[in-house]
């Protein structure tokens, strides 16, 4: 018995104690004194040591079937009458055939599992009332959260209704702002068209003196830079809408850029500039396949650009060839000029909107801050890059660099059509349908003058009526005019059951250079269109577009 004792018992805070029936304990060792408050004599009944009832309850159990050496209870705290805890541990087990419990008194490892001992016997003691509190917090818990989530569907439903509200309403301020401004342009490029148009003419003339002339062109010049300011802010208003659509077409890379440089070179040279192109042949005659307008667009701002904040020497656009793989090409376009230069601080936010270098450049140079920012979209719209390189006093070099499809002609290509505004037009019978007396009077003189006979009325319906009564071999519609505008009266004439008269060209005149007037106008069975102001140079292409062939 010594040695069975020896065996089980490891310190001096333990006690064994031997099942002797299903209800009744008897001790097999001394009780140690620290012990001694829970047992009266050596003989226990259960109910006795109500704590271990749960214990002796699952030792039994063990005893039956057991599947391990022994079974061990977890800790727990045992209160005395005189106040004091007592940390026990129960070991179930069976010893030739005995049924044998060791209580052990944990002592100090009491502060190290008193947090498991706690856990232990609150599981022990108030379990019942513990799973009552979960289903009672659980039933809670799902009922608040039923009602939150209520609360958050109305919610979600009230805010997408509202962002839906607020959607709706920043499409409609959209479309109002678009709206604004093809209206302002229209208002603005209409009474443009009186101005440029006399100065045009005006400058015909050869009774004119040399102040003449300087007026003139300060009239001319002044307002080719308000229009340049309105389609900046038309430009960033379609880009901004996403709105532009390229359009993708044959075109020479050399002849556009000498184009352009043909175009601006009055304007730098008025600066006592020198406007240069250089390029070599291989990269002048390069057919590719691009937005040549969207580019043009780019190199007239970046060449205004240079002139503009360039007072000694001149400006020059380079083009050269930087790479040809499997059809594609990669060009690298550059402006350069001896002026002013920039800042290091000023280029990283030169390409954004509404900025310029600092506040003394747009008090000097004027400008409305857009112009870079809507190349910038341009260039990278076309997949490409743009940038610029400077040094403050040094001059500047803003360039951009493409990769676009390379047009490969066989010998069957069609030769390239020539300059338009060379050829001559036979004298033409003319309709001008335009609301505005002032545009009245420069588009008859200016077709006057260049030997067509002109009638002149006030609106669409008036068009209509008159293409019925009288021959004529081409129209000019204004857009916007009152009782019936330009489109619906091209509609109308086109339903006319006369073939002459409903085949009659037409050619629409718009102050609106907003996205989409231009499928509009083909929509409705206009031929082209020329948007104001309207110049001489404009008109006749218009016109040898139409009738050239006729010649």
């Amino acid at each position: 018995m010594d040695t069975l004792l020896g065996s089980l018992l490891a310190g001096s805070h333990q006690v064994v104690l031997e099942c002797l029936s299903e209800s009744e304990y008897s001790t097999l060792t001394p009780i140690p004194e620290v012990m001694q408050p829970l047992f009266d004599d050596s003989r226990i009944r259960i109910e006795e040591l109500p704590f271990l009832e749960h214990f002796f309850f699952l030792a039994d159990e063990y005893w039956q079937q057991p599947e391990d050496d022994s079974l061990q209870s977890g800790s727990w705290v045992e209160e005395l009458d005189n106040g004091k805890e007592l940390s026990l541990e129960a070991t179930a087990r069976i010893v030739d055939g005995r049924r044998l419990v060791v209580l052990e008194y944990l002592g100090d490892r009491y502060q190290q599992e008193v947090v498991r001992l706690q856990a232990m016997r609150d599981k022990l003691l108030f379990s019942e009332k513990l799973e009552a509190e979960v289903r009672l917090r659980t039933a809670r818990i799902q009922a608040r959260e039923a009602r939150m989530t209520e609360e958050v569907s109305e919610q979600v439903e009230q805010k997408t209704a509202e962002l839906q509200d607020a959607k709706d309403k920043a499409e409609a301020t959209s479309e109002s702002k678009t709206t604004f401004l093809a209206t302002m342009s229209h208002e603005i490029r209409t009474p443009m068209n009186g101005v440029l148009g006399a100065a045009d003419m005006l400058a015909e003339s050869q009774a004119l003196t040399d102040d003449d002339r300087e007026l003139i062109g300060i009239i001319k010049t002044s307002g080719s830079l308000m229009l340049n300011i309105i389609n900046d802010i038309l430009d960033y208003s379609r880009m901004n809408s996403g709105r532009v659509e390229l359009e993708y077409r044959p075109f020479q890379l050399g002849s556009m850029i000498e184009g352009i440089a043909k175009v601006m070179r009055p304007i730098v040279v008025q600066k006592s500039l020198q406007l240069d192109v250089v390029m070599d042949d291989s990269t002048r005659h390069l057919e590719l396949n691009g937005d040549d307008e969207r580019l043009k667009q780019v190199l007239v701002n970046l060449i205004g650009n240079a002139a503009k904040f360039t007072e000694n020497g001149g400006v020059t656009v380079s083009a050269r060839l930087l790479a040809r793989d499997k059809g594609q090409v990669s060009v690298r376009v550059a402006i350069t000029d001896t002026g002013i230069g920039i800042r290091k601080e000023a280029q990283a936010s030169l390409f954004e909107l509404f900025t310029q270098a600092d506040a003394s450049t747009s008090r000097k140079y004027g400008g409305t801050g857009l112009g870079l920012s809507i190349c910038k979209q341009i260039v990278e719209l076309m997949g490409g890059e743009i940038g610029v390189d400077s040094e403050w006093g040094q001059g500047s070099t803003f360039w951009f660099e493409l990769t676009l499809a390379e047009v490969v002609r066989d010998a069957k290509g069609s030769a390239q059509a020539g300059d338009a505004a060379t050829e001559d037009i036979p004298p033409l019978a003319v309709l001008v349908a335009d609301d505005n007396p002032i545009n009245q009077t420069i588009m008859q003189r200016m077709l006057g003058k260049m030997g067509h006979r002109v009638v002149t009325v006030g609106d669409g319906s008036e068009a209509v009526d008159i293409v019925q009564k009288q021959h004529f071999d081409v129209i000019f519609m204004d857009w916007m005019m009152p009782k019936m505008d330009g489109i619906q009266a091209t509609c109308e004439i086109r339903k006319l059951p006369d073939e002459q008269q409903s085949q009659i060209p037409v050619i629409a005149l718009t102050a609106n250079s907003m996205a989409g007037h231009e499928s509009q106008c083909m929509e409705a069975g206009m031929n082209t269109f020329v948007t104001k102001p309207t110049t001489a140079a404009a008109v006749r292409q218009a016109l040898h577009g139409l009738f050239a062939a006729e010649a």
